[in-house]
Parts: C-alpha cells; structure tokens; sequence
C-alpha cells in the first residue's frame, strides 16, 4: 500500500516505507465519485483508501477489511497512526488544511501550485490554502535517460540549430572584441610617438 501526499496521512511525511510490510491476500474495488479524494493506493495503482463527502462530513472506505482476514495491517506499526490519523481528519472535516498538494483535490484551483480559497462547508468563512508541488516530480529515479531522450529526441535538430546560432553570435560579438583591442593598440603607439616628439 502506498499512500499519497494527501493532509489526512500527514504523520507518514517522514516515513516513506510505513506501509511496505503490510501484505493484502484480498481487496475490494472502490470506486469513488468526482469529488472523491484517494488517500492511499495499493502497489498496483488501484485506490486503497477513498475519501468522499457525505451530507456535512465525509466518509472513508478501506478497500479490505481491519480483522486480520484479508491483510496483515493491524499487526503493523503503521496501523494505529492510520486509524488516529483517518479519525482526526475525519473529525475535523470542516476544518480548512494547512496545505494541499496539486492534483490531489477535487477543490477547484488546486490543480496546480499556488494559493486557494477554501470555504467551510455550510458557512461563508473561507481561508486560504497552500497548493504546494507533489514531491515526486523532484524525484530523478522516476524518470531514466532514456525515458527523457524520448521525450525530447523529436526536437533535436532545432536545438541543433539553436546551439549553432548562438555559437555565431558568440563568435561575432568576439570579432568586435578584437576591432575594439586594435584600435587600443593603434592609440597607444599613436600616443608613444607623439610623446617623442614632444
């Protein structure tokens, strides 16, 4: 199981492997609606854990079960600040998040990095939030070489190009370099000889 970066998991920031012992002989399919939010995913990408807002609150459902049948989880450190964790979030339901993460909301705005207006649900109290970047995009193993070669092979004759343009304009602007240090040398022996005579 794999949780996302999602404010209801806060607690597993600094514990990227929490969850990487935890062993699952049995799941359910959970399917969600649009403004569903997926709060952690099995190893295979399906959604282990859906939040979705119901009447004034939300509730969450756990694509197995929590009595030792179907997986392992209640006997994993991990366990018990999943459900604390869950609970809190659960409890606080009309409580703005101190920061989201882009593309892991269906709040609108929070698509992308920046700031968003949250409104409490059934009030006209609204704060700001922070939409801050996924972290795994600033993971280098994500992507191979070959893999970023791909996606930047079909423009290689231009940067090609590019690169043999500004090479040019380099040599150009150093051409001027040697007129302008000429002409110093010229007015220095302009000016020896001058000073001779006098």
């Amino acid at each position: 199981m794999d949780r996302t970066r999602h404010p209801a998991l806060d607690v597993f920031a600094d514990k990227p492997g929490a969850f990487t012992d935890v062993r699952f002989t049995r799941t359910a399919e959970v399917l969600g609606t649009g403004a569903s939010d997926v709060l952690a995913r099995f190893d295979n990408g399906e959604p282990a854990m859906v939040a979705t807002p119901y009447s004034r609150g939300r509730v969450v459902v756990f694509a197995s079960d929590l009595s030792n049948r179907w997986n392992d989880l209640v006997l994993q450190p991990a366990f018990v600040p999943l459900i604390g964790e869950t609970v809190g979030w659960l409890a606080a339901a009309d409580r703005a998040p101190v920061a989201l993460v882009a593309g892991m909301t269906p709040l609108a705005g929070a698509d992308r990095p920046g700031i968003v207006t949250w409104t409490v649900r059934g009030t006209d109290h609204a704060q700001t939030v922070a939409v801050n970047v996924d972290p795994r995009e600033f993971d280098p193993a994500r992507q191979t070489v070959e893999e970023f070669l791909a996606r930047v092979a079909h423009g290689e004759s231009s940067l090609a190009t590019t690169a043999t343009s500004v090479a040019e304009r380099q040599e150009a602007s150093q051409g001027l370099w040697r007129y302008g240090l000429m002409l110093m040398l010229v007015s220095l022996v302009v000016e020896s000889l001058v000073g001779r005579r006098v």
